[in-house]
């Protein structure tokens, strides 16, 4: 399985690393550079910038938050549709499980969302340093733990979203990325206080819509894994 993991990241990087290395190069451009005009105010956190999101008073489409939030699904697309009509010769002559194939995507997918949100938020902290400006506040949390959860958030709900774009592709490729681009879309404009999306904004943060990203995550990994096992394998 191990063998497995390290054959389908290499043909999958060669699928996606223009778009990642395009995509990557992009936010921490954006990063970089949102933060020079604000570099004197002592006021400004690169974090809100990007994560805020809206309250459910003023509720506007935040540009920033929804950008950052849909490039891990430009950078994939249908990238795994692509790995497996590359691989299914292969992966069939060597026996390897519905099941064992899924779980090495759901890994795939869980990678690249970490080094997305690792990437993107080293930036965010360093520029933070440098400027000496704010730094990201949950709530009453600040500090290193702050950023943790944050990313641990992120990871999570980028997690979900590529999970779900992942299912969705699997019958109809635009759909894929148009529902959940809905989903975040819909997440701005609605009052649903539990709706597990809301974790990611940090006007909307609370303990139980963490609690709803994670289980919500769990379930769709566990439906990813049916949905390869009666398509790619049936």
């Amino acid at each position: 399985m191990k063998q497995l993991f390290w054959d389908q990241l290499l043909y999958l990087w060669q699928i996606i690393k223009q778009r990642l290395l395009f995509w990557l190069i992009l936010i921490s451009l954006a990063i970089v550079l949102s933060n020079i005009p604000f570099s004197a105010n002592p006021h400004y956190s690169v974090f809100t910038f990007f994560f805020a999101g809206v309250d459910f008073i003023t509720i506007h489409l935040p540009i920033n938050w929804f950008i950052y939030f849909i490039i891990p699904m430009l950078i994939m697309l249908n990238s795994f549709r692509q790995l497996w009509h590359a691989r299914v010769i292969q992966l069939r002559g060597l026996q390897y499980s519905a099941i064992t194939y899924a779980k090495i995507n759901i890994e795939l997918l869980g990678l690249i969302s970490l080094v997305y949100v690792l990437i993107t938020e080293s930036i965010q902290t360093l520029c933070t340093l440098l400027l000496q400006l704010p730094m990201l506040r949950i709530n009453y949390l600040s500090g290193v733990e702050t950023l943790g959860l944050n990313c641990l958030v992120n990871w999570l709900g980028i997690l979900w979203l590529l999970l779900l774009q992942a299912i969705i592709n699997h019958f109809n490729a635009p759909l894929g990325i148009i529902i959940p681009i809905t989903l975040l879309i819909v997440t701005v404009y609605t009052l649903w206080k539990n709706n597990p999306l809301n974790s990611l904004m940090l006007l909307r943060i609370n303990q139980n819509n963490i609690i709803s990203l994670v289980i919500t995550t769990i379930i769709t990994a566990f439906i990813y894994l049916l949905v390869e096992r009666h398509t790619n394998f049936e």
